[in-house]
């Protein structure tokens, strides 16, 4: 692929078909592999040929649509592909990929630091998999377009890392159900253009840091089932888009305003009463 173009070989090597995992044990070039038929078109057998398709940009799950540069793999979107094995490092050789979604897969191994090279990603979805390792690498910091980052219902490890703080134009972050550690930290105050913070079931403690008030823009912050303790922050009522903030399952103290549903006139659900703060009433 060379990084700049990627030829039909090289994307079946990247993800490969049934009919490429006869050489798996032999090229370790193979690291994904698909056990049901989402792919069938990539298929030589089940496209009709006795090649495999040379037109990659019209296979299952491949988009191409930068007329600037035609023929370049801008998206891959192969959710709930029944997709296995790890995901391949020569994703990182699609330079110009915008889309990324691998999630509702049985994925394992780690996320690779190659796609710190895609640096046109807006999308990386690799939910609702078996993952395992850092939840950000170092090299993802270079993702400077990045809006979406969702890898919740993993088995990912570690704190939330300051390089995660590069990423300015996120607007999505879901971390939910991975096995973290350490506490919120104050600095995504600084993505200012977040809209949704999904941290919940991800083993994170202390306290909540008030800088989050400043994140006018968040319209769900979901934080429940944590070990996050003292007061909630009264900076946090002053998001006037909020509209689902969830504390809940915390060892919270103090109680809710009275007058939320005033000072969060958006709000369409508040939970925060089992364990820790008393919840509101959402006027």
């Amino acid at each position: 692929m060379g990084g700049q173009y990627c030829s039909g070989q090289a994307l079946k090597t990247t993800i490969p078909t049934p009919t490429l995992l006869k050489n798996e044990g032999q090229d370790g070039m193979l690291p994904m592999y698909m056990a049901g038929q989402a792919l069938s078109s990539w298929d030589a057998a089940d496209n009709g040929t006795n090649k495999p398709s040379a037109n990659f940009c019209r296979w299952d799950g491949i988009a191409c649509n930068d007329r600037r540069n035609p023929g370049r793999v801008t998206a891959i979107r192969l959710r709930g592909s029944d997709l296995g094995g790890t995901i391949s490092p020569h994703l990182g050789n699609l330079t110009h990929l915008q889309d990324l979604d691998l999630s509702q897969n049985n994925l394992l191994g780690e996320i690779p630091v190659s796609l710190g090279r895609c640096t046109e990603l807006r999308t990386m979805n690799l939910s609702v998999n078996q993952l395992s390792g850092s939840l950000f690498p170092d090299p993802l910091g270079h993702l400077s377009k990045l809006k979406v980052f969702n890898v919740r219902h993993n088995n990912l490890t570690g704190v939330i890392p300051m390089t995660l703080s590069n990423l300015t134009a996120l607007t999505n972050l879901s971390v939910e159900s991975n096995y973290l550690q350490g506490q919120i930290p104050s600095w995504l105050c600084n993505l200012t253009s977040l809209a949704a913070i999904d941290l919940a079931l991800s083993g994170l403690d202390g306290q909540i840091p008030g800088e989050l008030g400043k994140l006018t823009k968040v319209a769900f912050l979901m934080i429940q089932s944590n070990q996050l303790e003292g007061p909630v922050p009264p900076s946090i009522f002053n998001t006037s888009f909020m509209e689902h903030l969830d504390l809940s399952f915390n060892q919270l103290s103090g109680s809710l305003p009275h007058d939320i549903g005033f000072q969060l006139p958006n709000l369409k659900g508040v939970f925060g009463s089992a364990v820790g703060c008393e919840k509101a009433a959402v006027k």
